[in-house]
């Protein structure tokens, strides 16, 4: 155990640490500052809505999960991307790089052309699969939800402001959550850059490092929302059930944005060496068998409302986070996939 303590604080002592440093940050501020403007794009969307009614604000949050569903295949290309060509833009395969920067470009065009077709045909069909409140759907026609959204939907009491809160919040959260996922591509890059350079031990500690960055910065934006939240709120909805509901779902789930941010940025370590199979499977898991189940037994079985539902959440990105970590410390990751 001492021997092992002795390694962490040695890792954390050498000199190199500022060159992970600054290596980490200078990939990783133009992804922020990218999933910033995201933000504020993402922000207006539900700053509008909110205006207009608390049903067009529930709807628009349906609205976002239909184009969540569809871009699953092109968030899944980025990340094979993101892990192959930064593997093999250091390791002097010019003929392979070539290759793999080519067969992305086709790969993305042929999923985009496919996904908008789908999109099209398949939307009308599975809103009619749906359980959407009935006040909802006469604000549109391609509403579609996912699992959380009609569990919050069956709940017995303010369905639909709990619907518009949930709204709300992811798009707040998102505030924190992107600068986590720049952080996760960045780390996917550094590690990926690393490996194809053969410095194994380097990428470890990179992506260790690039977490710690990470979580700094996810902390104070969460100390921030935290102390903010009815007036950051209320910027976006003039209903108070909304409001209310609003902040009681950001006081409950910034608990867990630290653990969430470490968790996504590891796993963007293990995403540049190649490990994307341990990656997902893991994320499914604790959407699947944590976050789904104990949403449905606690907040509709049990009747424990839409706080049930957060804490759900929390506990499926504790399990996220920490099962990742497992595998990052284990270092199988570090042998050859590519």
């Amino acid at each position: 155990m001492n021997l092992g303590l002795s390694y962490y604080q040695d890792l954390l002592k050498r000199d190199e640490i500022k060159s992970f440093i600054s290596r980490s940050w200078s990939v990783s501020w133009p992804m922020t500052l990218i999933m910033f403007f995201e933000f504020l794009i993402n922000l207006t969307d539900v700053f509008i809505a909110g205006k207009i009614s608390k049903e067009i604000q529930a709807a628009y949050g349906f609205v976002t999960q239909i184009y969540f569903i569809f871009t699953v295949i092109g968030n899944a290309l980025t990340v094979g991307t993101v892990s192959v060509i930064s593997r093999l833009c250091q390791s002097m395969e010019d003929e392979s790089y070539s290759k793999a920067v080519f067969s992305t470009v086709v790969a993305a065009s042929v999923a985009g052309l496919f996904l908008g077709i789908a999109g099209i045909f398949l939307t009308p069909i599975i809103f009619n699969f749906l359980d959407i409140p009935e006040v909802l759907k006469q604000f549109g026609r391609p509403l579609a939800s996912m699992v959380l959204f009609i569990i919050l939907s069956a709940l017995p009491e303010n369905n639909i402001e709990i619907v518009a809160a949930f709204t709300n919040g992811l798009r707040i959260e998102a505030a924190i959550f992107l600068p986590a996922f720049a952080f996760n591509m960045s780390n996917a890059v550094v590690v990926g850059n690393l490996l194809g350079e053969k410095k194994k031990n380097d990428a470890f500690k990179a992506g260790l490092v690039t977490a710690s960055i990470g979580v700094g910065i996810v902390t104070m934006l969460t100390i921030a929302v935290i102390l903010n939240a009815r007036f950051i709120v209320s910027l976006l909805s003039n209903n108070e059930i909304v409001i209310k509901e609003s902040v009681k779902y950001l006081y409950i789930c910034m608990i867990s944005e630290p653990f969430m941010a470490w968790g996504v940025i590891l796993g963007g370590g293990l995403n540049g060496a190649g490990d994307t199979r341990a990656v997902m499977i893991i994320v499914a898991l604790s959407v699947w068998l944590v976050r789904i189940p104990l949403s449905y037994v606690f907040g509709v079985l049990f009747g424990l409302g839409a706080i049930a539902v957060w804490w759900s959440m929390n506990t499926s990105l504790f399990v996220q986070a920490f099962f990742i970590s497992r595998r990052y410390f284990n270092k199988r990751w570090l042998s050859d996939r590519i």
